[in-house]
């Protein structure tokens, strides 16, 4: 869905709509969390069902459930972060959709979770919970990048 609200956005800033290139991404978006939101329920009330499906050891299930109840929370969330970064890169704002990625990733996530690991003792639960964290952080300032419309600006040759 993000790929299609980024050709979406670029063809229409390609005729020349940028109303239409706009608000495209919302559009996707909220679809897109709607079908997320259904999806994500599930995770969050059974999980133990869907990890069977993939798991066949009871401590695997065990261990695996929270973070899975974590996805299933934030997945309409993730649903909008990509959307609105795939919408981002399909009007030519790749290099902010990359300072922002390698950002959160690289500066922030990883940096953390070393630490979170190593010196603070965090397990699975809160190194998924600071993961979930980061891709909602993402979400945020990707809405933000494209309410603020500087890509509107972009030239592509």
């Amino acid at each position: 869905m993000g790929l299609a609200a980024g050709a979406l956005s670029g063809r229409a800033l390609g005729r020349g709509d940028v109303e239409d290139a706009t608000q495209w991404p919302w559009d996707v978006a909220k679809l897109t969390a709607a079908l997320m939101f259904g999806v994500g329920l599930i995770a969050v009330l059974i999980p133990e069902v869907l990890l069977k499906i993939f798991l066949t050891n009871e401590d695997a299930i065990r261990v695996a459930t929270w973070p899975l109840r974590f996805t299933g929370i934030t997945v309409a969330g993730d649903a909008l972060s990509l959307t609105m970064q795939n919408a981002l890169l399909g009007v030519g704002d790749a290099a902010r959709v990359a300072m922002v990625s390698i950002g959160t990733q690289w500066l922030l996530f990883l940096p953390v979770a070393y630490v979170g690991v190593t010196k603070w003792g965090f397990d699975l639960n809160w190194m998924w919970g600071l993961y979930v964290g980061q891709r909602v952080l993402q979400a945020v300032i990707y809405a933000a990048m494209w309410k603020d419309g500087k890509w509107r600006k972009i030239k592509l040759s």
